[in-house]
């Protein structure tokens, strides 16, 4: 009976360490959904003959979200506020949707 107890005991803070880690991920999965809209909403008032980000508004935000996963991967990453500035969108559009 007493290894029944224990072994139940230990579930509680397993499942609850499970959520959790659900709600942090989903917490960080919309922080990010978040930056990407605010990008794509900067986009939209950036009149730079430097950025070129073609496509229907869906797309547009697909190809933003896309270079936001692949910027950990490059050499000098881009810092971002909660919610980013004009400035920090022109950067990084500049970067990843540069016209050739």
């Amino acid at each position: 009976m007493t290894l029944l107890a224990n072994t139940m005991a230990d579930e509680a803070p397993c499942s609850s360490e499970y959520e959790r880690g659900r709600r942090e991920i989903g917490a960080y999965a919309e922080m990010v959904g978040i930056i990407e809209g605010t990008i794509y909403g900067h986009s939209l008032s950036i009149s730079s003959s430097n950025i070129c980000l073609s496509g229907t508004p869906k797309e547009k935000v697909q190809k933003i979200a896309k270079a936001f996963t692949s910027q950990g991967n490059a050499e000098t990453t881009l810092e971002f506020d909660d919610v980013p500035s004009k400035k920090q969108a022109t950067k990084f559009l500049e970067r990843f949707f540069p016209c050739k």
